[in-house]
């Protein structure tokens, strides 16, 4: 490979192929395990070199993966690092998914008070509508999309 970041997003998308096995059979403890090696491979390389969009790439999966583990809080150190990023970065489209990520974790750890942050991301997701919904339905063209979602990026 003559990219670092084509071997690093190689890296992420060995990650996502476990992760996906590992969601089709989660008695199978080796795909879960793969999907770590692969997306901290990953986030090394990407730590190392500075490439801040394939991190955040990274962090996200991880995130989801720490949280498969049982291991909250570490799940949820890395999606605030993962949302950290993203905005700093002006990365809406992983931003936005951070804050779902948010959701999820309300949802899933704090029920008695799980409204109580309902109106917090609501509020920062109203920033991001027009642009992730455009570029969910296609409507944002795929030269368009680096302008809309990796403003800032070096």
């Amino acid at each position: 490979i003559d990219n670092l970041e084509e071997a690093i997003n190689l890296y992420i998308n060995m990650g996502k192929f476990y992760w996906f096995r590992y969601e089709e059979n989660r008695k199978n403890l080796f795909f879960l395990k793969d999907a770590k090696r692969y997306c901290l491979l990953a986030e090394k390389l990407s730590r190392e070199n500075e490439i801040i969009p394939e991190l955040i790439k990274a962090l996200s999966h991880l995130s989801n993966i720490y949280w498969e583990e049982n291991k909250k809080e570490k799940a949820r150190d890395t999606l605030e690092e993962f949302y950290t990023l993203s905005k700093q970065h002006s990365i809406s489209y992983y931003t936005v998914d951070a804050i779902l990520g948010f959701v999820e974790f309300d949802y899933d750890e704090d029920v008695d008070n799980l409204y109580k942050n309902i109106q917090k991301y609501a509020d920062e997701l109203k920033v991001y509508e027009k642009e992730y919904r455009d570029f969910r339905s296609g409507k944002s063209k795929r030269d368009n999309v680096e302008k809309v979602f990796f403003v800032g990026v070096k």
